[in-house]
């Protein structure tokens, strides 16, 4: 996420109008323009400390989520036209790819989420 992030800040203005090209109502793309770098960075941040850990793989696995099912429903021509808003590496992946790489942040983060769970049952704290 910090890569995605960095790539949206860099080019914001290239990123704003790829949003602006999305399949959604233009309200929904003027709040992802922000909601999406600011929930990528404070996923990353979260993620650094064992207190925040959590929250930051929850923040993780539901973006992933809703980022993947995005793509499926692209891949199942859903909309007529889905532009790709990614930057760097990412937007020059095909949407299959992409939907590849989802999957195996999505199972990482799934299995980072059982081995803090599996962690923090040994400990009798759910919460360190």
């Amino acid at each position: 996420f910090v890569y995605a992030v960095v790539s949206k800040l860099l080019a914001f203005d290239i990123f704003s109008i790829q949003m602006g090209r999305q399949p959604f109502p233009h309200w929904v793309a003027t709040v992802l323009i922000f909601l999406l770098p600011g929930a990528e960075l404070t996923a990353a941040i979260l993620l650094l400390f064992r207190r925040t850990l959590l929250a930051g793989l929850q923040i993780c696995v539901s973006m992933l989520i809703l980022f993947t099912g995005y793509i499926a429903l692209i891949k199942l021509h859903f909309w007529a036209h889905t532009p790709c808003s990614c930057g760097g590496i990412l937007g020059s992946m095909g949407w299959t790819e992409h939907l590849l790489l989802n999957c195996c942040f999505l199972v990482l983060n799934v299995i980072a989420l059982h081995i803090y769970f599996k962690e923090n049952q040994k400990g009798g704290s759910r919460n360190p």
